[in-house]
Parts: structure tokens; sequence; C-alpha cells
């Protein structure tokens, strides 16, 4: 009865190591792009959420839905510099700065009583979309309006006022996720904060803004089931130190909310 000779041994050990790692590269190939697709898939997820909730007024905060209000109910403005002011709210808005960023809209903002030498507050807001910069106290905000604040700005409102909570997915990349998962999004509030990890992935976006340029983090904002400002975003998605062929995906959100 023969046996192996030596050189036939090195062969078949030769022939199992390429197979092995034939085989290895195949499964890590199918890893990165099972992860890199889960990713694509959590941010489709974040949108349409944000889209729903931005329509039914259902906020979550702490895992407890309906636990934030949407509708923020105003008694005074008060100026605190060239494009801020400093809102104080009727009751507790249950927001965090962990929440942050966060956006609203203005609306029924009129003084409380008729504009005068010592309180010349001539202005009625309704509708612009303001962001809120930092959380100030259980029932204060600073608010960026976006547009120049005269100094004297400091008034109470009329009970019409209300500071109505924008739904948003906000993007930003961060160095590790847990479970090695290449991007996560979770509910936080009137927010879908989705993470993505650096190492792993690109994600820049551009918006349907004249002269717009990409950009690495940012805020989709929901008025109403449609982007706010009815503008379209268009997001790359990117799968760095691949070890297969580089995988790119294109993602367009459309006014309506839509994704494709």
């Amino acid at each position: 009865m023969r046996g192996f000779t030596l050189v036939e041994f090195i062969v078949v050990v030769a022939i199992v190591a390429v197979l092995a790692m034939l085989g290895v590269r195949a499964y890590y190939v199918y890893d990165e792009t099972y992860r890199f697709q889960n990713a694509i898939s959590e941010f489709k997820s974040a949108v349409n959420l944000a889209r729903a909730r931005s329509m039914s007024g259902i906020v979550a905060s702490a895992g407890v839905m309906g636990d934030t209000p949407t509708a923020i109910p105003a008694k005074r403005i008060s100026y605190s510099d060239a494009t801020t002011v400093t809102l104080t709210t009727s009751s507790p808005h249950k927001l965090t700065a962990n929440m942050l960023p966060l956006y609203l809209t203005l609306m029924g903002f009129s003084p409380l009583t008729e504009p005068s030498s010592s309180n010349p507050f001539p202005y009625y807001i309704n509708g612009p979309q303001c962001r809120i910069k930092e959380v100030l106290g259980s029932d204060i905000l600073s608010v960026d309006v976006g547009v120049p604040v005269p100094s004297y700005v400091a008034t109470d409102l009329k009970p019409t006022a209300y500071a109505f909570m924008n739904y948003s997915v906000n993007i930003r990349g961060v160095e590790s996720i847990e479970g090695g998962h290449y991007a996560k999004a979770y509910e936080n509030g009137p927010t879908m904060d989705f993470q993505y990890r650096e190492d792993a992935l690109s994600v820049s976006f551009i918006t349907s803004d004249p002269g717009s340029t990409p950009k690495q983090g940012g805020a989709i904002v929901f008025r109403r089931g449609a982007t706010a400002g009815e503008k379209t975003y268009t997001f790359t998605f990117t799968l760095l130190k691949s070890r297969g062929e580089a995988s790119k995906a294109t993602i367009t959100v459309l006014p309506v909310g839509a994704v494709r």
C-alpha cells in the first residue's frame, strides 16, 4: 500500500491554503457588502420615520411615545444677540441638550400689549423656521431666527404664540458603533439621529439650493411631511477600504419625503 510523497503532501496543503484564502476574502467582501447595504437601509428607514412623525405630530423622547410636545406655547421673546432670541415657554418643553440640533417654526407671535415707546415690538411672527442653539432651562430656549434682531426686542406674547417642532434627521460621523456596524439610527425627541463610522463610510450630500456644495454632516428637516423649503437632498454613500470593488450608492430625498 503506497502513501503520499512529500511533494504530493505539499501540493495538497498549498491547494487547501489557496482555497482557504479565497474563502476568507469572499467572506470579508460579503460582510462588507452586507454592512454597507444595512447602513443604507438604516438611513432610508430614518428618513421615512421622520417624514411620518412630522405628519402625525407624534414625538418620542427617552423611549416614550408622545413624551415631548410638538407644539410648545411661548410667553416671552427677548433679544440675545444679532440673530438670536431667548424664548421663554409657558410650560416645560422637555427638550434636552443631547437632542440638538433641533428645528422649530414660530407661529402666532405678537406682543401682549400694543407697541409703545417703552416696548416698540412691532412684529407679528408667523412661519419662519428657526434652529434651537441651546437649551438654557426647562422653560428657556436660545433660538437662532436667521435674521437680524433689534436689541429692543423684549416683550410678553399673546397666548396665540407657539413654537412648533419640526422633525429632522441629523447626520453625523462617529469613531465607532457598537457591534461593529457601519451605521445606526435612533429616535431622540423630535429627531432621528443617524450616525455612521467615519473609518468605514463616507457620507456627503448636496441640496437643490443654487450653488450647493457637498457637506459631510447636517440635517434634513421635515415640516408636515415635506422637506423644509421643499428642498431635494442627494446623498452619496461610499464604502471605504473595500476588499472588493469600490461600492458607492446615491440616494435622493425628494421634497415630498420620498426616498429613492
